[in-house]
């Protein structure tokens, strides 16, 4: 056997190492001495995605009140306008008494408050006309966009309140603001870091505003399981220096009490926008939310939960943040343990070339079907031709590479080069080696599971005997049940989620961000919105046909039937005539005339749409929402598409032309 050499890479992330951290989490933060080095001048050295504020009316002349007000995050409120003022003024009065925060921190709130407005316009004296004007206007749209009335804000401050004293570890070192929001299993507060400049911020880029540093404080409820806090953290903390992550900065626990610390990233909520972004605001945040699941998928973590609301966007700097692991899932490594093999898709492999050398494998699978796919599998892994047991595959891999690293040092010592960029891409695409002790186990379930492998048939020919008989269910149906994982959010749960496939890929991750595109695409929020499973799979069949679902299912080793007779021939060709008919105005208003005609006639769509940046996005979006999990894009292969060749909104309307989405990453690391 020969080793397939390595593809080139487009770009190299930041991507986190593959080896797991097991230090405690409380420890993340090394205290550094006040006599050491600037630490503003280091945190200038980063290349983290920051959010800036909103920027004043001299930056942008044209900007209206009205406008001001749109773009205000739903996250401020007036409670938080006022706590950080109070403590602005209460904050400088006790640096230079030379306390630190205690309990007169709390007893020169009520006068800081009744401070506010004089110091306001003191500090505007100090600045010009415009933007004087520009800073108000700001503070005036986002305490007017809280809807919360004074009694709950009055309740949120009390539930703060009891928070600080039930957690001493907050205090002196974060001071709660205001609640961003809540969920089943957490609530997110903002903060402000007090301690910021006695700590090294390497490895984040803290942005100051109004002399203040804020953070995002995640408190875990206590109904969460032990091991689920644990996995959220320890997920949080191997994505520390990812890019358009919310990772972890710092972790507090006091009896049952857990907080996670990360970030502040300022966003708006995603029904403000989705109706009227443009094609360039679209780059921009895919882009973001790729690099995110990029450096996420390449250690082997699902996120499980990738949906608009955990993609925090900011439309005045064009820049997102992946946030809340906390459904998310590690199925590389050690875990690979518990891959079942009763699937017709392979063990996933290190990410090995992009499309080409998935290609390259399926043609290998093509001439010789009992053939293991190896280190050609990818993050995605391949269609089988029968199920095919994780030792058998774990080995094909080990081999595969062993053999790749020999002929690497053999072409070492025959004195021919072997460059530092080789090796690197040897040891990147090192597979998952079974521990000598777990051999034999993993060797004896391919004794135990004969039975299995001897009578497994096709779901497809299955299906066919089955479409003879009557069509219904049994109504006391004796066969075990299915377990599988089917954490996430109705709506953009994948296929397979849906068909209780055990063995689950990061590849689920991806048709949820085909249905935020979708979303865009169409104008509608959500897209899904059914009951059950069911009623969901029904959902997605009434789009791609009856056909295409039954060989779905037949690739997680399940059958599918329906006798619906409008499942036999969907409506719409394909998802170009689905964008088109639910959403004729984006049709005319991407065209080379775009006050035109609504709808537009077809033969004149068809002079223009098929070289479109309209039509490239809907290729993502159905490379994203491909049925097959191994024939899904993977989320560095999406970041070559050609739609990511064009403008991109950097906030507020505002564009730059940029040849590929990895050029972010560079303006951001140079600027």
């Amino acid at each position: 056997m020969t080793a397939t050499a390595p593809l080139a890479q487009g770009h190299a992330l930041n991507v986190p190492t593959h080896q797991r951290v097991t230090r405690s989490a409380s420890n993340l933060r090394k205290q550094i001495q006040p006599s050491s080095a600037n630490s503003d001048d280091d945190d200038g050295m980063h290349d983290e995605v920051v959010l800036a504020p909103l920027p004043s009316r001299s930056q942008d002349d044209q900007l209206s009140s009205q406008t001001r007000r749109q773009l205000a995050r739903p996250g401020s409120s007036t409670l938080d306008e006022r706590v950080s003022d109070a403590e602005g003024v209460a904050g400088q009065a006790l640096a230079e008494a030379g306390h630190g925060r205690g309990s007169s921190w709390y007893g020169s709130q009520d006068e800081s408050l009744e401070a506010d407005g004089a110091a306001d316009v003191e500090d505007e004296e100090l600045d010009d006309e415009d933007d004087g004007e520009g800073e108000q206007e700001e503070e005036d749209s986002e305490a007017g966009d809280d809807s919360r009335s004074e009694g709950e804000l009055q309740a949120i401050g009390a539930e703060m309140d009891a928070l600080e004293q039930a957690v001493p570890g907050l205090l002196g070192k974060y001071h709660l603001t205001d609640r961003l929001g809540e969920g089943t299993f957490s609530s997110v507060y903002k903060a402000i870091d007090l301690q910021n400049r006695s700590f090294d911020n390497s490895q984040w880029k803290p942005v100051e505003r109004k002399g203040k540093v804020y953070v995002a404080v995640k408190r875990i409820y206590v109904t969460s399981s032990p091991v689920r806090i644990h996995n959220e953290l320890e997920i949080l903390h191997d994505l520390r220096g990812a890019p358009n992550v919310a990772y972890l900065i710092d972790a507090i626990r006091h009896e049952d009490q857990v907080l996670a610390v990360m970030p502040f990233n300022r966003h708006q909520d995603f029904r403000t926008y989705y109706r009227t972004a443009s094609l360039p605001l679209l780059r921009s945040y895919f882009s973001c939310l790729f690099r995110a699941l990029t450096s996420t998928h390449q250690l082997q973590i699902i996120h499980r939960d990738v949906k608009p609301a955990n993609f925090l966007y900011d439309v005045t700097t064009g820049t997102g943040v992946l946030c809340d692991y906390g459904l998310a899932q590690k199925i590389g490594g050690d875990e690979w343990f518990e891959w079942k093999s009763d699937c017709l898709h392979s063990l996933p492999g290190p990410s090995y070339g992009g499309l080409e050398g998935r290609a390259r494998a399926q043609r290998k699978m093509e001439k010789n079907p009992n053939a293991c796919p190896g280190l050609c599998s990818g993050l995605h892994g391949v269609r089988l031709a029968k199920p095919i047991s994780l030792y058998e595959q774990a080995v094909a891999m080990e081999n595969e590479w062993e053999m790749w690293d020999l002929k690497m040092r053999d072409k070492e010592d025959r004195g021919q080069t072997v460059t530092d960029e080789d090796w690197d891409a040897l040891e990147a695409y090192k597979p998952w080696e079974m521990p000598p002790g777990w051999r034999s186990d993993i060797k004896r379930r391919i004794q135990e599971r004969q039975e299995f492998y001897k009578s497994w048939r096709p779901a497809l020919s299955v299906a066919a005997q089955k479409a003879k008989q009557k069509p219904g269910y049994l109504k006391e149906d004796r066969r075990p049940s299915v377990r599988a994982n089917r954490a996430g959010t109705r709506g953009f749960r994948a296929p397979e989620v849906l068909l209780k496939c055990p063995d689950q890929t990061v590849a689920l991750d991806i048709w949820s961000v085909g249905i935020i595109l979708l979303c865009f695409l169409t104008r509608r929020f959500p897209f899904f919105n059914s009951n059950d499973d069911t009623e969901a799979l029904a959902e997605i069949t009434a789009i791609f046909g009856k056909r295409k679902m039954e060989r779905c299912a037949a690739l997680h080793n399940r059958t599918f039937q329906t006798n619906v007779p409008d499942y036999d021939s969907p409506p719409h060709a394909n998802l170009h005539a689905l964008v088109k008919t639910l959403n004729p105005p984006i049709m005319v208003e991407n065209s080379p005339d775009p006050y035109g005609p609504i709808p537009s006639p077809d033969e004149e769509i068809n002079k223009w749409y098929p070289d479109s940046d309209l039509y490239q996005v809907v290729d993502l979006m159905k490379r994203c929402l491909e049925l097959d999990c191994t024939k899904r894009w993977t989320a560095q292969e999406c970041l070559e598409h050609p739609f990511f060749r064009g403008e991109y909104d950097i906030g507020l309307g505002r564009t730059v032309f940029r040849e590929s989405a990895y050029a972010a990453i560079d303006n951001e690391s140079s600027a």
